[in-house]
C-alpha cells in the first residue's frame, strides 16, 4: 500500500509520498501450489522466502510469455498497406502459388504481408480499414473475414509453410488504399496450448529451484522428516530425487505439447 507521510511549518507545506514496489500476481501458478507439491510451508521467514518463491514463478512465467506459448491478445494493432505491385512481389516470394494449395487469381484484390506483427496468429477478431485522406480523421469500416460459408466477405487470413509461420491477409473485396496504418486488427496470437499444461510445466518449474534453495538450507527437513507425531520415526528424504522427477515431467510435457518446427507448403486457415 502507498504511505504518504506529510511535514507542516508555519510557512510551507510539503508532501512526499513512497510507494511500495509491486507484488507480482502469478498468471499460471501459485505459491500454494509450490507449496502442495512440495510438502513445505513458504512464508516471510521460511527457506525460501514467499518473496524469493514468487521470483521463481516469475521467472517460469516469463518463458511462457517469451515463447509466446497459450493464447494471447493483441489490440488494436495498425497495418500498412502496400501498393499492390509490391505486394505481389512479396506474396510471390512468401507463398508457393503453383503448389495448388492457394490458387487464386492475383489480379483480385490485394496482398498484405502480416511481418511485423506478433505470431503465429490463432485467429482475427476485428479487422477495419480507414480510407480518408491522411489529413483528416480516421473513418473506420469493419471487414468481415471468410468463414468457409458462401456470403459476403472481404478478406481470408492466409499462413505460409515456412519454419517462421509467416502470415497475410488476402483482402479480394473492398480494398484499402495504400499507405501507412490503413488496417487496424485485433487478433489472439501464441501456441494455443491448453492452460492446464501451461500451470502444470510452472508449478514443476517453480518447484524445483524451491526446492534447490531449501537443499542447501540448514533446515532439518532438508535431510529428513518426522512420521508419526512425538512417537513416530525419522525417515530420509531425498529433494534431488524429487527435483529430477519435476524435471522428467517438466521435459514429458515439452516434448508432447511444445510447437514443433512445421512442413513447408502454404495453407489457408
Amino acid at each position: 500500500m502507498p504511505t504518504t507521510t506529510s511535514t507542516t511549518s508555519t510557512s510551507t507545506t510539503s508532501t512526499t509520498s513512497t510507494t511500495a514496489p509491486p507484488i507480482y500476481v502469478p498468471l499460471y501458478t501459485s505459491v500454494e501450489r509450490i507449496e502442495e507439491l512440495c510438502q513445505i510451508s513458504v512464508d516471510d521467514s521460511s527457506v525460501p522466502k514467499y518473496e524469493t518463491v514468487l521470483e521463481f514463478i516469475h521467472d517460469a512465467e516469463n518463458e511462457i510469455v517469451e515463447d509466446v506459448l497459450g493464447s494471447h491478445q493483441a489490440t488494436n494493432v495498425y497495418i500498412d498497406v502496400p501498393s499492390i505491385s509490391e505486394t505481389r512481389e512479396r506474396y510471390s516470394w512468401i507463398y508457393d502459388v503453383d503448389s495448388g494449395k492457394l490458387n487464386f487469381n492475383l489480379n483480385r484484390g490485394i496482398i498484405i504481408p502480416l511481418t511485423d506483427v506478433a505470431s503465429p496468429i490463432i485467429a482475427i477478431t476485428s479487422l477495419s480499414k480507414n480510407d480518408s485522406d491522411p489529413e483528416d480523421a480516421p473513418v473506420w469500416e469493419a471487414l468481415t473475414q471468410w468463414n468457409g460459408v458462401v456470403g459476403a466477405s472481404n478478406y481470408m487470413l492466409l499462413k505460409s509453410g515456412h519454419k517462421a509461420q509467416t502470415y497475410a491477409l488476402w483482402i479480394y473485396d473492398d480494398e484499402p488504399e495504400s499507405g501507412i496504418s490503413r488496417l487496424k486488427a485485433t487478433y489472439t496470437y501464441g501456441h494455443n496450448l491448453d492452460l492446464t499444461v501451461l500451470r502444470q510445466w510452472c508449478t514443476y518449474n517453480a518447484a524445483c529451484k524451491t526446492l534447490l534453495v531449501r537443499l542447501g538450507s540448514n533446515e532439518p527437513d532438508s535431510l529428513s522428516s518426522l512420521e508419526g507425531g512425538d512417537l513416530g520415526r525419522f525417515v530420509p528424504r531425498s529433494y534431488m530425487d524429487r527435483i529430477k522427477f519435476f524435471q522428467s515431467e517438466m521435459q514429458r510435457l515439452e516434448a508432447k505439447y511444445w510447437p514443433r518446427p512445421v512442413e513447408f507448403g502454404a495453407e489457408v486457415v
